[in-house]
Order: structure tokens, then sequence, then C-alpha cells
């Protein structure tokens, strides 16, 4: 995600821990509480390399999420579930799949990034633009 924000970066991880939220089983006891707690906006973004690199003007990030947070581990099954072939997990998939929140945590993150990857384009058209200009004033 070269060339964009950090301030851009904590608007799509807002989002990814609304969509969170929104696309988390309902009834599923605490499940959303717990990915409320363990998904802030500082946890979802993650610093791979605290370096800053000189040369790009940039440092690595990563954008992740906690799916079966501690003490709703259960969040795995609509998510990652262990590969087993049972007639309740399956009978689960079907109703999770049928209420939109199968896959729930990817779901949050593809949204929020393809939500702003038009403003990220956009910021970068800018830039370039802008680059382009100073370069050829400097001609």
């Amino acid at each position: 995600m070269a060339g964009v924000s950090f301030k851009s970066l904590r608007e799509v991880a807002k989002e990814v821990q609304s969509n969170l939220q929104k696309y988390a089983p309902i009834d599923t006891g605490n499940l959303r509480a717990q990915l409320r707690r363990k998904n802030t906006v500082n946890t979802i973004i993650g610093k791979n390399d605290y370096e800053f690199n000189v040369e790009t003007k940039s440092f690595d990030v990563s954008i992740s999420v906690e799916n079966a947070p501690d003490g709703a581990e259960y969040g795995q099954w609509f998510n990652d579930p262990p590969p087993v072939k049972s007639e309740r997990r399956q009978s689960l998939k079907r109703t999770a799949e049928r209420k939109g929140n199968w896959d729930f945590a990817k779901r949050a993150l593809d949204d929020a990034i393809y939500t702003h990857l038009e403003k990220f384009a956009e910021e970068m058209e800018q830039k370039i633009a802008e680059q382009l200009e100073e370069s050829f004033n400097n001609l």
C-alpha cells in the first residue's frame, strides 16, 4: 500500500472494525463484544517493519483481524472452520451463508478495502500529478 497515508489506513481500520460488528453472527453470545474489544484501530493496523524506508519514504504495514478472540473462540467456526464433516457443521454453514455472516472477517476486510480503493487511487493519482507538474516546472 505504498503512497497511502496513515490517516487513510486508520479510516480503513475503522471501517473494518465497523464491518466486523455488522457482519459477525448475532446469535453467538459474546462474539461481537469480544471482536470489538480485541480489534481496535491500533491492533488492526500492524507495522511489519518499524524502520522507515528512506529510499521509498514509506514503511510496511499489515491489516489483520482476530476472528476468534479469547472468550469467543467459536468465531473460527464462522470464518476458519476446522475440517470437520458433520451434519451440525453443514447446518451451521448453511444458516450462516443464508444470513450473510459466513466468512465474516474476510468480508469485513474485503468490503473496507474495496470501499477505500477508489479513494487510494485518487490520492495516488493526485500525488503523481503533483510530482509530474513539479518535474516539468524544473525543466
